[in-house]
């Protein structure tokens, strides 16, 4: 949260769209090219390694906030200011009149972590339930939904600037729902392959509008906590997505789960 509120401060309304692309995409080429070192270092070093050069990129990414992120005397002083007036007025933390359209942005941002939940716990099982998928062709359907993920923000967050936030948001939504339905009626591995693409195309294309549209609609004072609720909707989705639809998949079999996340992504 205190990134995404830092990197919203420092540019204007017309250009926290295109801000908030670069950041998903930089973030979810680190999703995808994660498991691809790391599959890499225990290959060749063992198990182990793979903690140790996790651990060494965590440290790497404490000594750039230490180093890298810096605050002016200005903006100290600005925030200190803002957390005295912050505190003598009580400010609200979203605007008035726009606790719905906060509610929504999280609802979408949710629907987010519920497909990457999905795609990671039942999307696996589908595929080899389908056309018995090997492991290769699996890590490559998990492959091109990073790459979905990864750079359809930048365009989503391009637009979002452009033409407003509801539009991008929409668009994404139903993208990568029609993706999502797309799973129901695939019958093989390119299909499925192209399915899971849209729907992380769609993902993306969304999220940089609702992350956008959450710094515009909150207080400057409190876009920090802001963002706190808004990826918290997301992890909650990440949490009870693989949950719930395991649950269902029990009931109905894989295909009823696959469609009934589709009928729950539209709505």
């Amino acid at each position: 949260p205190p990134l995404m509120a830092m990197l919203t401060d420092n540019v204007g309304p017309s250009e926290r769209g295109r801000m908030m692309g670069i950041f998903n995409t930089v973030f979810f080429l680190g999703v995808g090219m994660g498991p691809l070192a790391g599959g890499f270092i225990a290959g060749a070093f063992g198990h182990d390694a793979v903690f140790t050069a996790w651990t060494g990129v965590a440290l790497l990414g404490a000594l750039l906030c230490f180093v890298a992120i810096k605050e002016s005397a200005k903006e100290k002083r600005a925030a200190a200011a803002n957390a005295r007036a912050s505190a003598a007025a009580d400010a609200p933390l979203i605007k008035p009149g726009l606790w719905s359209t906060f509610a929504a942005g999280c609802v979408v941002r949710a629907r987010g972590g519920v497909c990457t939940s999905f795609n990671n716990a039942l999307l696996p099982l589908y595929a080899v339930a389908l056309f018995d998928a090997t492991p290769a062709m699996i890590g490559s359907i998990m492959f091109i939904h990073g790459i979905g993920l990864a750079f359809f923000n930048i365009p989503g967050g391009m637009m979002s600037d452009r033409v407003g936030r509801r539009l991008p948001a929409l668009v994404g939504s139903l993208v990568a729902t029609a993706g999502v339905l797309w799973y129901s009626a695939a019958t093989g591995f390119w299909a499925l392959f192209a399915a899971v693409g849209l729907a992380g195309a769609g993902a993306a294309f969304s999220t940089p509008a609702v992350a956008a549209l959450t710094a515009d609609v909150c207080d400057p004072r409190r876009r920090g906590e802001a963002f706190g609720y808004f990826l918290t909707s997301f992890n909650l989705g990440m949490v009870l997505g693989a949950l719930v639809f395991g649950f269902v998949s029990d009931i109905l079999g894989l295909w009823g789960a696959v469609f009934a996340w589709g009928v729950t992504s539209l709505a």
